[in-house]
């Protein structure tokens, strides 16, 4: 069956190029056929409708075929692999492969086409989903051993604030940051007063404590 539907698809596809060659299709017609070609040998028609039906080797050869361009700061490709990895490996996950996941997890910390906040934060969910399920199944030495390649802490969200101006008293603006300051959350962190009213503005981060709060989910599973 499958062999039959990748021979219909090449038929397709060659009876397309023939018709570009001879009618003068655009390049826009020419992908839009190789996109029915796709659809008919993956059984799927895009990156989402094969995740859907966890088609992941389908969905990667979806997202090869999505545009890049460092010049103009997009990358479609990339960040639809990302996507591809996140859904594989809470997959992997839910079916007990956390070798698999791991891998997937991997992919993600590599590639070049998210932030390195992004990464951290999708990283710690996913760790911290394999934690859960290994002391669901009572392996609470494989959760330990996953614990203890987290890091201690790591910024997962930023923030700009500005402070208003103050009428040039510097004073006013101090009073502003440290009212500020003190209205943080406890995994919140603004950085140091430089003396003004902040032309640049002040950032905060928002931290996870990825080893600290794994520790507290083992310690809840082995009560």
């Amino acid at each position: 069956m499958e062999a039959l539907k990748s021979l219909f698809a090449l038929i397709l596809l060659v009876a397309g190029c023939i018709s570009i060659i001879f009618l003068g299709y655009s390049k826009k017609d020419f992908n839009n056929l190789k996109n029915r070609f796709y659809s008919v040998q993956c059984n799927c028609e895009n990156v989402d409708d094969c995740l859907s039906k966890y088609k992941f080797v389908e969905a990667r050869k979806f997202a090869s075929r999505l545009e890049t361009n460092e010049v103009r700061n997009f990358d479609d490709r990339g960040k639809a692999f990302c996507q591809i990895s996140i859904a594989e490996a809470n997959y992997w996950i839910d079916h007990g492969d956390m070798a698999r996941a791991q891998s997937n997890i991997d992919e993600i910390m590599n590639s070049t086409s998210i932030d390195d906040e992004a990464k951290q934060k999708i990283s710690w969910g996913l760790n911290k989903k394999m934690i859960i399920a290994f002391c669901k199944i009572n392996r609470i030495k494989d959760a330990r051993s996953l614990t203890k390649t987290l890091p201690e802490k790591t910024v997962v969200s930023h923030r700009l604030i500005w402070l208003e101006n103050g009428g040039g008293y510097i004073e006013i603006c101090r009073r502003q940051y440290y009212s500020i300051k003190g209205g943080l959350k406890a995994n919140e962190e603004i950085e140091p007063f430089r003396g003004s009213c902040n032309s640049e503005g002040y950032t905060i981060n928002v931290y996870a404590y990825p080893q600290s709060e794994a520790l507290k989910i083992i310690n809840e599973y082995s009560k």
